[in-house]
């Protein structure tokens, strides 16, 4: 069954991989080049923001949410790990 979103981005974690798509909606404004945190099948993780996508509509398993924006203090234990 298709779901529409109203705001949908795309999260790289490294350069260069896969583009994960989330559900922003509650999130606004996000917009290319913030940094969110979502959960993945990893555990809760930083990603960057690649794609921002307006009227998203997705088949299939619903999109899990972002679960907020990164704080400046996240985004530095990020780059120590």
């Amino acid at each position: 069954m298709a779901q529409t979103y109203e705001l949908v981005v795309g999260v790289r974690f490294t350069r260069g991989s896969k583009i994960y798509h989330f559900n922003a909606t509650d999130f606004q404004p996000v917009d290319l080049n913030d940094y969110v945190i979502v959960e993945t099948s990893k555990g809760r993780q930083i990603g960057e923001v690649v794609q921002v996508l307006h009227n998203f509509t997705v088949d299939g398993e619903p999109l899990k949410s972002i679960e907020g924006m990164a704080t400046p203090r996240e985004l530095d234990r990020k780059s120590v790990v």
